[in-house]
């Protein structure tokens, strides 16, 4: 190329490359644009690569005009180049075609190349160590395709000159233009049994911090996980969605408000009606909720109740845009206070079905499942069924991807074990939805070890024997495969118990068997087989998910809605109560079911602020108090409040009953006229004994 040509006419040189690949495609230009191209004498692409005849500035020229005519006009998607809005972003396409110049050199020498390249972004994302050849590359790119001073000393200003090995790390939040799966076609297998290393043991902490242990009661450990932060994040995005939907009339409501509202919606799980009014009936109702507030403010408080500013949502054309935009902040408080507990040694990673037939495009269908119609709910679960992390499916997941990706199904595992602590031996286990050679891989070197169910066609060149043969070795027949992936032993077991049951893992294998009772069709008795020590590993802590599923049957909240993420929103509240009660236990032991669990936190949560009777509208009552209170001889105990009622210091106003009751203090034998409204309990309260105090205080 001639010297002192301008730069922008180096980079309609550079884009002059760009045309003749576009003539592969000549489908792709009208029959105009083609005929002007062609007169223009531009030679083949193959004969481009031969010809080293330096380019004239008449055709520069020439070149110039029909770039501005045919490029400028074409879209990224027909030309793989950027949409130009001027001349100016000429230099930004001439850097990605030294990218991609620089790309053609490496795999012309055999080497591995570097797709995540990317000058224009200033990204610079290396996973391979071959990358410290690019910087030579680059230099015999930019002779290739220009005056190399021009470009060095304008459109390259911003490209570092001395790249290291020291000076390059893998930045995983970093999103590529292109994310590039590794292929591990090449792999070798080799029959026998693998012996791995004894270094596999369990370092990590496992102990609750004090200011868990420190808690009392299962209000609180509820409220360690649904703090003041969500009530008053739901308050505030309720205010401002009746703002938004009429400006003069606010909607309002307190914290004890909401948090009845909240004990309304658990005590519902555990207490099941056909119809929502009829908790507020007086012969089928409950009377906790019907001392808890109105039904008319129930519902009202759900048609507002809104969890984020929709005034901020991001058009659906958006890059930006969240299917779960609605429920993102309530997602990412109990992801962050799931995780904060202590890890267990062994997860599981499975999926969950919030059952719903709500009209939304990410509900999906499943017709082996027992619920078919739902919500997809992948989550992080510990062996005792407490949830660490989970994620709804929105068909969105992979359109950031965060390097390395592993495909789509692997990626879900990558993204929820982001907050296992690295190098502690933790194992993690997953079923063949997951499993592929890369993310055994990539949690080994992270310092996970995993265990799974695999689907052969995942694991190239890996020749188990099928079904058939294992057959006619019997029940209890199995064998092992093993190789070395990237520095990682990677082991398969093929079992046959009643199918071929394929599983690898990166820390056991075939080795040592043990015995299991299977029952003989065909003889009608039990008899003994082997079963390798992998299965017996799967078996034993693969069901975490499977445990929350089966706690979360007992109770679930089901309370009929028209609103889609309502179902997302309740989905959420039982999640968070079972990992409470399951933090309770780990504490205290096995003391409470968890329906007694879910009873104390929602009686404590309906009668949250001063409950004391309004004065009533209309003509009063004909029931006089004694008539209420009045019970026959031997009848049914009061009921006694929850810790966290009695000691909250709010409502608790003295009433006088028409007769003598025995006070319920425990300390106290005697007889009382004095009764506490809120807890619907008798207390003395005089001069010589104030059982009234004393209860509200300890």
């Amino acid at each position: 190329m001639h010297n002192g040509i301008s730069q922008t006419a180096a980079c309609f040189e550079l884009l002059r490359l760009e045309c003749h690949e576009c003539l592969v495609n000549m489908d792709r230009l009208s029959e105009s644009e083609i005929r002007d191209l062609l007169s223009l004498g531009i030679p083949s692409g193959s004969e481009l690569s031969d010809s080293d005849d330096d380019i004239t500035e008449d055709e520069i020229v020439q070149i110039d005009n029909m770039c501005k005519t045919v490029l400028y006009k074409k879209s990224n998607d027909e030309f793989d180049t950027p949409a130009l809005d001027s001349v100016n972003d000429v230099d930004d396409v001439g850097l990605q075609c030294v990218d991609r110049e620089v790309t053609n050199i490496l795999k012309n020498e055999n080497i591995e190349a570097d797709e995540h390249l990317n000058t224009v972004h200033n990204t610079y994302v290396y996973d391979e160590p071959n990358i410290v050849i690019i910087r030579p590359s680059r230099s015999r790119a930019m002779n290739n395709l220009g005056d190399k001073q021009n470009l060095t000393s304008e459109v390259f200003h911003d490209i570092p000159n001395n790249l290291d090995n020291d000076d390059i790390r893998e930045e995983e939040n970093v999103a590529p233009n292109k994310s590039v799966k590794k292929s591990y076609r090449d792999l070798m297998w080799t029959k026998g049994n693998k012996v791995f290393s004894n270094d596999n043991e369990f370092t990590g902490d496992t102990n609750i911090p004090d200011t868990i242990r420190q808690l009392k009661t299962p209000y609180g450990f509820f409220r360690y996980i649904i703090d003041d932060s969500v009530f008053d994040l739901i308050i505030s995005e309720t205010l401002k969605y009746s703002l938004f939907k009429d400006i003069n009339k606010p909607f309002k409501i307190s914290m004890d408000e909401l948090k009845r509202y909240f004990g309304i919606l658990i005590m519902t799980s555990i207490v099941k009606l056909n119809n929502v009014r009829l908790y507020w009936n007086s012969n089928l109702g409950n009377h906790i909720i019907i001392k808890a507030m109105t039904v008319n403010r129930f519902e009202q408080i759900r048609s507002f109740l809104h969890f984020n500013d929709l005034t901020s949502m991001p058009d659906r054309d958006s890059p930006q845009f969240d299917r779960l935009y609605r429920l993102r902040p309530i997602i990412e408080h109990l992801n962050e206070k799931f995780s904060s507990i202590p890890m267990e040694e062994h997860f599981a990673v499975d999926e969950q079905i919030c059952a719903t037939k709500a009209h939304h495009q990410i509900k999906t269908y499943n017709p082996m499942k027992p619920h078919k119609w739902g919500f997809k709910n992948y989550v992080l679960c510990g062996v005792s069924g407490y949830a660490y992390r989970f994620e709804f499916y929105t068909g969105q997941e992979n359109s950031v991807i965060i390097e390395p990706d592993l495909g789509a199904c692997a990626n879900i595992v990558k993204r929820l074990s982001l907050i296992i602590p690295h190098d502690k031996n933790h194992k993690l286990f997953c079923d063949n939805y997951f499993t592929t050679v890369g993310l055994l891989v990539h949690l080994h070197q992270k310092g996970v070890l995993c265990v799974g169910t695999i689907r052969k066609n995942r694991f190239p060149n890996l020749n188990l024997p099928n079904e058939k043969d294992l057959k006619k070795s019997g029940r209890g027949t199995s064998i092992e495969h093993f190789s070395n992936v990237d520095g990682t032993d990677v082991s398969v077991v093929g079992w046959f118990d009643n199918k071929l049951v394929a599983l690898s893992s990166t820390y056991v294998g075939e080795n040592p068997k043990d015995t299991v009772t299977r029952f003989d069709r065909k003889n009608k008795k039990k008899i003994e087989i082997e079963r390798p020590a992998i299965v017996k590993e799967y078996n034993r802590f693969m069901g975490g998910v499977d445990l929350m599923d089966m706690i979360m049957g007992i109770n679930r909240a089901t309370m009929r809605t028209k609103k889609w993420y309502f179902r997302i929103f309740y989905h959420s509240i039982d999640m968070s109560i079972i990992n409470a009660w399951l933090l309770f236990r780990r504490v205290y032991g096995k003391s409470i079911t968890i329906t007694h669990f879910r009873e104390q936190v929602a009686i404590t949560l309906c009668k949250s602020g001063d409950l004391s009777e309004k004065p009533k509208r209309g003509r009063p009552s004909q029931k006089s108090l004694d008539q209420l209170i009045c019970k026959k001889k031997r009848g049914p105990k009061q009921p006694v409040p929850t810790l966290d009622t009695r000691t909250d210091g709010i409502g608790h106003i003295r009433k006088f009953l028409p007769n003598r009751v025995r006070c319920k203090h425990p300390k106290c034998k005697k007889q009382t006229f004095t009764f506490c409204e809120k807890c619907e309990v008798s207390l003395c309260s005089n001069k010589k004994n104030d059982c009234f105090a004393d209860y509200h205080s300890s």
